[in-house]
């Protein structure tokens, strides 16, 4: 894992501090693995059969590619939309959709996911509570975290989760279409899921 764990660290630098609100918790340089992702994909590692530090690896990998797919890897900023498309609440590493004028929001159901496993924390409480920009107020491992509760809780995610966790490189697509990317994906979308796809050295696969 000790290359993964220096790809993680070069997706961090001074730019990460967030635009309206200050973390909650944390520092700049982040274990790549805190106690909540530890949780979380051992829940579901034992549910699946699959090996914990295998999984582990293999969770934040794809984590990795999402993360530089959806916001270049930062874990701050509201989405910047295609030409002619209009701005949405997307925000944060992953892109979560944070409006909840109409009901809870994306962000709010993966957090509610993400209590589940490591109960009511602080830091849970306080970015649901805050609504559009709460992603803002999290860390880049406690949206890890969240990212990973979501899709692996979502209905049918076995499907691609499994074979991530097992390491097929071939599900990351699929998953992040399929699970995570909100809508019918633009030739756009598909664009640059794909360069980030071969930039990370695995063939991608539409």
């Amino acid at each position: 894992m000790d290359g993964l764990i220096e790809y993680w660290d070069t997706l961090v630098g001074n730019d990460e501090e967030p635009l309206v609100v200050e973390r909650q918790e944390g520092t700049m340089r982040e274990p790549v693995v805190n106690e909540h992702i530890a949780t979380i994909v051992k829940a579901h590692s034992n549910r699946m059969g699959v090996d914990y530090d295998t999984a582990l690896e293999n969770a934040l990998s794809f984590a990795t590619y999402v993360g530089l797919v959806e916001n270049s890897g930062k874990t701050y900023g509201r989405n910047i939309p295609e030409k002619g498309k209009e701005q949405t609440s997307a925000s944060g590493l992953y892109q979560f959709l944070t409006d909840d004028d109409v009901g809870q929001s994306a962000w709010q159901t993966a957090l509610n996911r993400t209590k589940k496993y490591v109960g009511n924390q602080d830091w849970i409480s306080k970015s649901y509570e805050y609504g559009i920009e709460g992603v803002e107020l999290t860390t880049r491992n406690q949206q890890t975290a969240v990212f990973l509760a979501d899709m692996l809780e979502k209905k049918g995610s076995d499907k691609y989760m499994k074979g991530i966790l097992e390491g097929n490189r071939d599900n990351w697509v699929g998953a992040y279409k399929e699970l995570h990317y909100r809508g019918k994906a633009t030739e756009a979308s598909l664009k640059n899921a794909n360069d980030v796809y071969n930039s990370m050295n695995v063939k991608a696969r539409f």
